[in-house]
């Protein structure tokens, strides 16, 4: 287990790592954390592995509030703020690598969100987005790309 710096205090997180050397750097965000969800969902953690398949170093956190992190749960703006800090954590651990947000849910909202905005961020990337409940202004406007462009998904996977 890693505890990286949150806004709030520590955020417990988890390293998946590549066989060599890494071609992104991916936070990767949580669904909600009042229906249960953690860095442990099973979708999360498939999904983690599986970019780190294909020579990602991925970092899951848990939001302020859950499992070992600090604070409490914020309505997204304290957990688009914890998302900074995993971006900022990745930063600073891999320069010069590429930055890529993605999240399941509840996390795709606000790491989509929150990486559309961030200029060191060059792939959004959405699992089960909740489009219906959330807003995703940032998201529509960037000219990032991202999961919901067949071709987008086609580029990152190299299929």
């Amino acid at each position: 287990m890693l505890s990286i710096p949150g806004p709030t205090g520590p955020l417990e997180a988890l390293l998946d790592r590549p066989d060599g050397p890494p071609r992104a750097a991916v936070a990767f965000a949580h669904p909600h954390p009042e229906h249960g969800g953690t860095m442990h969902t099973k979708v999360v953690f498939r999904a983690s592995k599986a970019l780190a398949g294909i020579g990602c170093l991925v970092l899951r956190f848990n939001f302020r509030g859950v499992g070992g992190s600090a604070g409490a749960f914020d309505e997204g703006d304290g957990e688009a703020a914890d998302f900074r800090a995993a971006l900022d954590y990745l930063a600073a651990r891999t320069p010069g690598t590429p930055l890529w947000a993605a999240g399941m849910s509840f996390g795709s909202w606000i790491a989509m969100e929150t990486g559309a905005v961030d200029d060191r961020v060059r792939l959004l990337l959405g699992i089960a987005t909740p489009a219906a409940r959330y807003d995703y202004p940032s998201t529509r406007a960037s000219g990032k790309p991202r999961d919901q462009e067949r071709k987008a998904e086609e580029r990152v996977l190299g299929v």
